[in-house]
């Protein structure tokens, strides 16, 4: 049982971390331009 945990936790970590290599400026535009829209 922990060992699938453990998996778990490193599939979860390596994905997000390409995700935040490949999307990391298109997110923070995105938050930017969502905040100074509703200002």
């Amino acid at each position: 049982m922990l060992r699938k945990i453990v998996a778990l936790k490193r599939v979860l970590y390596d994905a997000f971390g390409h995700f935040d290599a490949d999307d990391g400026w298109a997110m923070a535009s995105h938050l930017a331009i969502t905040a100074l829209m509703a200002l």
